[in-house]
């Protein structure tokens, strides 16, 4: 191909990701190049009669869903089509190498080791051997043509003779013509063999080595120069394969050249000597060499191979590093079911710890009752004041107390859920009529709407009215004047939903993803100035997730809030709700329950 004009690929493989990605690296590798793919044998060779010309290489998978890589070799060759190919191999499939290369392929690559290096060193190699070879073929039709005008004049000779015997001298002339004309095509073939063996040695990473029939080496390209480290005269006709490579089990030089006259080729993983005597892995293509004569016995053998010392040192490093990453992994997983049983633990201490704390709590506002009740006597006035503030206080402390209860229960695993029928619309108004109670004093009015079409509901009661309650308490604190409205109605196929919208502060779209953390709050004034936790909605998102379904929330700065709980209208079995704890999750994000 000329120097100057950017190459052009036809890229035959089934495999589109592979296609893809080795189609990118192309462009990368070679800007400007023209690359085609086709998925099938058939494709290919479609894309070849159009245009075969036009493609100066072919990297051709040879696993195709409707014919092999040498079947499509074969065809193109049947049909003439004079393209470079590159075989394309899976890691089981070099063995077919040396029927690619008999068949006309220009090289192989095996798919599991192609990188942008091996690419571009192959390419080139094939691309400066297209052009080596068109340089080849344009001086062979000079002198084809050459050899045309030469039986002309042998002719025009020796009818010249036949009728002129005695112009000899024009004979002589012919004759010196004719030596001339011989010597110009010796030095052309002389050259042509030059060109061969730099494609020869244009592989320079894989050593190529053609013996005798004794084994003595005949051809050893650049490759086998720098890999075994020996020069050419140093080697050719004077050192025998088995100087060179040695079999693993033993095996010596007559056993390797009877395998190769008896199985035709194989390959083999064995190891080579350099001139320095060092050793080193290697894997090679051994193939017959062909007599002089067509039919003739093998009288020689073929090697095709490479130095795998660094394939080698590569994978016993990803072999130790997998075991560094087998042995990492079983410490995380002991450091994690640690910590699980830590967390287990620390749950199951605060569910027994709150449980007791509600005991004597329970008390104490039992008799702040009987006091306010005056069943003890009369009280002043800063007395009722105290007693009203412990009665306050303690309920606040057992609203708290109740809130880590429900958190240690999730985390725990111990929570229960009851599915049962109910009208949604009754649960709506009571949770209505506490915001109004909770609103009381404010400039804000409570509303409750169901839409109509609202399918029956089967889920657990108490738990979606906590959910409500929890969301209508916080918009009830967060509202200053306006409106709150709780709005059921039927959500996607099989859901309901209900929407709790406010006209309060608003939430920052930064702060939304963390509201419904535990323990969480806007900023660290808003204990002090609006009270409460920040458990509610941690535990409202726990409850709405362990009833199959979701809580979320949109939100504006200043302008309000919506929190929306979307549930199944049937809530999954009781038993099949899962503890968030045990499934690995964070107990204050627990994922939704499946039936």
């Amino acid at each position: 191909m000329d120097r100057d004009r950017s190459p052009s690929f036809l890229l035959v493989d089934d495999n589109a990701d592979f296609s893809t990605a080795t189609s990118g690296l192309l462009a990368q590798l070679f800007p400007g190049a023209r690359v085609e793919v086709a998925a099938t044998g058939t494709e290919a060779l479609r894309a070849l009669s159009d245009g075969g010309a036009a493609f100066d290489a072919v990297l051709l998978d040879y696993r195709l869903p409707d014919l092999d890589g040498l079947g499509v070799l074969a065809e193109m060759r049947n049909r003439g089509v004079d393209t470079a190919v590159v075989m394309v191999t899976g890691g089981g499939d070099e063995l077919v190498a040396a029927d690619m290369f008999r068949m006309g392929a220009y090289d192989y690559l095996v798919k599991s080791r192609i990188d942008r290096h091996l690419l571009r060193r192959t390419l080139d190699s094939v691309l400066e051997r297209r052009r080596l070879e068109g340089e080849v073929r344009a001086k062979s039709d000079v002198l084809a043509q050459r050899s045309l005008e030469l039986d002309e004049k042998n002719r025009a000779l020796e009818a010249a003779y036949n009728l002129l015997r005695t112009r000899k001298e024009l004979l002589t002339q012919l004759s010196e013509d004719l030596e001339r004309q011989v010597n110009v095509r010796t030095a052309e073939l002389r050259r042509t063999t030059d060109f061969l063996n730099r494609v020869l040695d244009a592989a320079a990473d894989h050593f190529i080595i053609a013996t005798d029939a004794r084994g003595r080496v005949l051809t050893f390209n650049r490759g086998a120069r720098r890999i075994f480290g020996w020069a050419d005269e140093d080697v050719i006709g004077r050192l025998g394969l088995g100087e060179l490579l040695r079999f693993d089990d033993g095996a010596d030089l007559s056993a390797l050249l009877e395998r190769v006259r008896s199985a035709g080729e194989f390959r083999a993983e064995l190891t080579g000597a350099r001139r320095d005597g060092a050793l080193f892995p290697c894997r090679a293509d051994f193939s017959p060499l062909p007599g002089e004569d067509d039919g003739a016995p093998s009288s020689g053998v073929v090697v095709l191979g490479t130095d795998i010392t660094t394939e080698r040192a590569m994978a016993e490093q990803l072999r130790s590093y997998t075991r560094s990453l087998e042995h990492a992994n079983r410490e995380l997983r002991r450091q994690f079911e640690e910590i699980q049983e830590a967390t287990r633990l620390k749950s199951e201490f605060i569910a027994n710890i709150s449980h007791e704390l509600r005991t004597p709590l329970n008390a104490v506002i039992g008799y702040a009752d009987l006091l306010r009740g005056k069943v003890y006597g009369e009280l002043n006035t800063k007395q009722d004041k105290a007693v009203s503030g412990i009665h306050e206080r303690a309920n606040d402390l057992l609203r708290l107390i109740n809130d880590i209860l429900d958190l240690s229960r999730i985390e725990a695993g111990r929570l229960s859920l009851t599915r049962e029928a109910f009208d949604l619309r009754e649960v709506v108004d009571e949770v209505a009529d506490l915001g109004r109670v909770l609103a009381q004093g404010k400039s804000v009015t409570v509303q409750g709407l169901v839409e109509p079409g609202l399918p029956g509901v089967q889920t657990d009661r108490q738990k979606l009215k906590q959910i409500l309650f929890n969301l209508v308490t916080n918009a009830v604190k967060f509202t200053t004047q306006g409106r709150i409205v709780l709005c059921a109605g039927a959500g996607r196929p099989g859901w309901f939903r209900v929407d709790v919208t406010d006209t309060g502060i608003g939430i920052g779209h930064e702060d939304q993803a963390v509201i419904f953390d535990a323990f969480r709050q806007l900023d660290g004034t808003d204990a002090r100035r609006y009270g409460g936790t920040g458990l509610g909605l941690n535990i409202s998102r726990a409850f709405a997730r362990y009833l199959g379904g979701e809580l979320t929330v949109t939100s504006t700065p200043g302008a309000g809030s919506t929190f929306s709980v979307e549930l199944p209208c049937v809530a999954p079995e009781p038993e099949t709700t899962a503890s968030p704890a045990r499934a690995g999750q964070d107990p204050g994000h627990p994922q939704p329950a499946r039936a």
